[in-house]
This record gives C-alpha cells, structure tokens and sequence, in this order.
C-alpha cells in the first residue's frame, strides 16, 4: 500500500511533466514549422511575431484551462493510471508507451477533428512515449 501511494503522487507528477512537454513542442514545432492553427489541445500552435502580445497571453490562458485544469481532471488522470495498471500487469516497455501515446492521438483526432492527422504531432506523441517510458524507469517503483 504504502507504494501505491508514493506511486500515485509521483504518477501525478509525471501527468503534469508529461502535459507540460507536450504544451512545449506543440508551441515551439508549431512555430519552427510556421504551422498556424486554431488553438486546440491537440493541435500544433505557432506563437509567431504577426499575433500580438494579448493574444499570445490568450493562447496561454487556453492551453492552462484546457490540458493542466479540464482534460487534467477529465480524462488525463484516467489516462495516466490506466497507463499504470497496464504497465504494472506487462512491465514497463518502450513500445507499450509508444503505442499508448499514439493510439490516444489516432482516436482523439478521429474523434475530435475527423481524419485531419499531423505527422509532426505523431513525432511528438512518440518523444512523449519516450519521456513516460523513462519517468516510469525512474520514478514508479513496483512491488
């Protein structure tokens, strides 16, 4: 029990890592590849010099409500600890992460934005499995 616990505050920890990372390439591949786009949380986002300073505050505000307050509590924590159990049941594999990532990408856009796709934020998906991948190496401990 007493893992358990330290596991689910550290779980916790690396939901918000995690989500911060995607907000970080989303803004910064969004610009590097001049992509603009409706602000949404799964889509790139280009902060780039043609918007103004108040908008950029806006697109922050957006991203702050949306992935660490709403989905954080909606569907992030879920998602997280489904990704615990499944790892603490088949271990702690790089492809579990890679292939967890993606298929919530694959059905949130299909949801969301029907078949509107974007191979850079597949790329990120895949630096996140990665990132999870070694946080759970270091961070999560199993009996």
């Amino acid at each position: 029990m007493k893992n358990f616990t330290l596991n689910f505050f550290k779980l916790i920890g690396i939901m918000f890592i995690s989500i911060s990372l995607k907000n970080v390439l989303q803004i910064f591949l969004g610009t590097l590849t001049n992509y603009s786009e409706v602000t949404k949380p799964y889509r790139l986002i280009n902060i780039n010099n043609r918007i103004t300073f108040d908008t950029k505050i806006s697109h922050l505000k957006l991203i702050f409500l949306y992935d660490f307050i709403l989905f954080a509590t909606i569907a992030y924590f879920w998602l997280f600890l489904t990704l615990y159990l499944l790892i603490k049941k088949f271990g702690n594999k790089l492809w579990m992460h890679f292939s967890y990532t993606i298929l919530i990408y694959i059905f949130t856009i299909t949801y969301f934005d029907p078949f509107h796709y974007n191979i850079i934020f597949i790329f990120i998906t895949v630096i996140l499995g990665y990132a999870n991948w070694w946080m759970f190496k270091k961070w999560i401990m199993f009996e």
